[in-house]
């Protein structure tokens, strides 16, 4: 039950410190761009409460366990390979005009919440 408080806590504070930025993000009238920090931000808040959700499911080290984490990472892998064909379809024909760094933020960040949403809903279904 420990770690599952520590994981709500976490949860919460990067919720706050997400809040701050989107509220600084509305508050700076000259910056126009979206900023990436805030879904990395969203993207850990996410993560830890998902942990804090799927921790009964996975505190055991049996089947069931492997079986959750072993269908997230297929899922996780099988949308990485979906967004990273949409993003350079979308990068070669200059529909978007990305930097290296802003990708990869949005692949990280998108890889964390698929995972653990996909952990969640394997753990519930199961």
């Amino acid at each position: 039950m420990n770690k599952r408080i520590s994981f709500l806590g976490l949860g919460s504070f990067f919720t706050l410190l997400a809040g701050i930025m989107m509220i600084a993000l509305i508050m700076d009238s000259t910056n126009h761009g979206f900023n990436y920090n805030l879904l990395i931000m969203i993207a850990l808040a996410v993560l830890s409460f998902s942990c804090a959700a799927v921790l009964p499911h996975m505190q055991d080290q049996d089947e069931r366990s492997a079986f959750i984490k072993q269908k997230a990472v297929k899922v996780t892998f099988i949308t990485l390979c979906i967004v990273v064909a949409v993003i350079l379809i979308l990068a070669s024909t200059s529909i978007i005009s990305l930097g290296a760094v802003p990708i990869i933020q949005v692949i990280i960040s998108i890889s964390i919440i698929v995972s653990s949403i996909s952990a969640i809903v394997i753990a519930k279904n199961n």
